[in-house]
């Protein structure tokens, strides 16, 4: 789903960092311990109990709890590399969005989190340094692809390809329903498609993750 290596550096469009937002840490640290393998480091984030998971040496995701006293369900939260996240955060408010989260310096990026005009979150960073590698071949229990579940797919590809720089073109069609890559500088970085109307009401937009496994049947 992505070509060869790119250079170190800035690479706009790039999703670089997953962090789980849970009313449960220690629950989530046991699950994704156990069925992915993943190691964790205690630290603090912004003065919060924060939990690095790494795999290999190499760091995969985040782990925080989540800062209301809600019922909110956890939540993968997917932050994508932009150049000026306090101006991305500005477009997002002028083309319908929001921010759940105003940009605000943390020890290694800026960021932002902001909810698309479909009710989707997604994180905004601008690295302190350097992106993280840009891995031509995904490694077994790191992430490695994004997907958007549209409530408006043709919506959600004008407004993401205004935000984000996103070229699209379907990469298949099945049950009626298109898929559409999105592609920055040469590079596949996620698809998207609309939910089927199957699912009733009972999904809602948001950005997907995904983990290599070696059988995703035998988890």
């Amino acid at each position: 789903m992505a070509g060869a290596a790119a250079a170190s550096g800035h690479h706009p469009g790039q999703f670089i960092w997953r962090d789980l937002v849970t009313r449960d840490p220690a629950a989530c640290r046991r699950f994704y311990g156990a069925l992915l393998e993943w190691e964790f480091q205690d630290t603090t984030r912004l003065g919060h109990p924060y939990a690095v998971a790494s795999l290999d040496g190499r760091p995969v995701a985040g782990i925080v709890g989540h800062p209301d006293s809600t019922d909110e369900p956890a939540v993968w939260l997917s932050y994508v590399s932009v150049a000026n996240v306090d101006q991305v955060v500005e477009q997002v408010s002028a083309k319908g969005g929001k921010t759940l989260y105003a940009p605000v310096d943390i020890d290694v990026a800026r960021v932002a989190v902001v909810e698309d005009p479909q009710g989707a979150a997604l994180g905004l960073a601008r690295m302190v340094g350097d992106d993280p590698p840009d891995r031509a071949q995904p490694s077994r229990g790191h992430f490695f692809w994004m997907e958007y579940l549209a409530d408006d797919a043709r919506a959600a590809l004008g407004f993401y390809s205004d935000l984000l720089g996103f070229e699209s073109a379907v990469h298949e069609t099945k049950n009626g329903i298109e898929y559409h890559a999105l592609r920055r500088d040469g590079r596949t970085r996620a698809g998207l498609f609309q939910i089927p109307e199957a699912s009733g009401k009972n999904v809602d937009p948001h950005w997907l993750p995904y983990v290599l496994v070696d059988d995703p049947g035998a988890l």
